[in-house]
């Protein structure tokens, strides 16, 4: 088994199963790390790719500064499709296996608690119109949009949000930013995979 990992704890979890990591952090600004790393992918293997919900994030400091202006996601939703797609197109290339990783629910009132600048806060939640709901929302279309990749191209999707939908206490598998998942929480997501490979 191969893991594509966005996250460092991702990593050192799928590791212990004997999993190669490939951390993908830098993917859309070091495209010739990604090449190298993914040399390592052998025909017959089940690669996990996962992509972290950075690629979702606003640039909220510039929000601060220009409340009224137009701003967009670190990554846009047709730059996360069409890496996406070369990354599984390398993956089918090789003989191996995709297997897409969903993304774990978000806490969108912890995440904008979490602010510490009080000013910030009040200049971000005026862009949000006040709904915090917008930043799940907007997390939300990537999930969905990874299901909608795994659909075209006949992969297998993991949905990852499934299992803490019904935890009534999901906030217990967050870090205090409310969109990272803590230990236990990735332990949930390990033996998910697990469990499928």
């Amino acid at each position: 088994m191969t893991t594509i990992a966005y996250n460092r704890m991702t990593k050192a979890f799928f590791e212990r199963t004997g999993a190669v990591t490939i951390n993908l952090t830098k993917l859309l600004t070091r495209r010739s790390r990604l090449e190298k790393e993914l040399a390592q992918i052998h025909a017959g293997a089940k690669v996990i790719i996962e992509f972290g919900g950075d690629n979702c994030r606003f640039d909220w400091k510039n929000i601060a500064r220009n409340v009224n202006g137009i701003h967009l996601p670190k990554t846009s939703i047709e730059e996360f499709h069409s890496t996406y797609k070369k990354v599984i197109d390398v993956v089918k290339e090789k003989g191996a296996v995709p297997v897409l990783l969903g993304l774990a629910p978000i806490d969108s009132e912890k995440y904008f608690s979490f602010i510490k600048d009080a000013k910030r806060r009040e200049q971000i939640t005026s862009w949000l119109g006040g709904n915090y709901l917008y930043l799940a929302n907007i997390h939300e279309k990537y999930v969905q949009e990874v299901k909608r990749i795994a659909k075209q191209e006949e992969a297998e999707y993991v949905d990852v949000a499934s299992i803490f939908r019904t935890s009534a206490d999901f906030d217990k598998y967050l870090e205090k930013d409310g969109i990272s998942l803590n230990k236990a929480g990735y332990l949930r997501v390990q033996g998910l995979v697990q469990d499928i490979m």
